[in-house]
């Protein structure tokens, strides 16, 4: 098998147009030695996601505007890791914010890269059995007013 090189970054510069969309561009050098000067680069950060079952063996998920999408969408709760917060605990934030659902015990699921050539964000899933809904939906800073169903 033949080994794969990482690439060499040579120059990273800050080029984000706001606070919402972190983007660098990298100038490189390729195992080959060829250099590319223009490579976009997305940070947006890590993402935890949480499928949560119910007691009556339903799915919970969140139904809401994505206005990258330009619709109303039906996805498992998830949001950014906050700065010091960890990934399991994001978890179970997320889904008591979004849904009223509360975890207690986490089981891991891993991460995976949601689009590895373009962006550097992590998506760590997570599972979690027999949540009851216990709390009150709360809202982002965006206004997302969503909805929880279970499926």
């Amino acid at each position: 098998m033949r080994k794969i090189k990482k690439w060499k970054l040579l120059k990273e510069e800050d080029i984000s147009p706001s606070q919402w969309f972190p983007l660098f561009k990298h100038k490189v050098q390729l195992p080959n030695g060829k250099i590319v000067d223009d490579y976009y680069l997305s940070k947006l950060g890590d993402v935890s996601m949480i499928v949560a079952v119910t007691t009556n063996k339903e799915v919970v998920f969140v139904r809401q505007y994505k206005h990258g999408a330009g619709e109303i969408v039906i996805e498992l709760p998830a949001g950014r890791i906050r700065k010091g917060n960890i990934p399991e605990r994001e978890a179970i934030m997320e889904l008591e914010e979004e849904t009223g659902f509360v975890a207690e015990k986490l089981e891991p699921l891993g991460f995976m890269f949601a689009e590895p050539s373009k962006d550097t964000q992590k998506t760590y899933g997570f599972l979690v059995r027999n949540v009851e809904v216990k709390r009150k939906q709360k809202f982002d800073i965006t206004g997302h007013r969503g909805t929880s169903d279970t499926y």
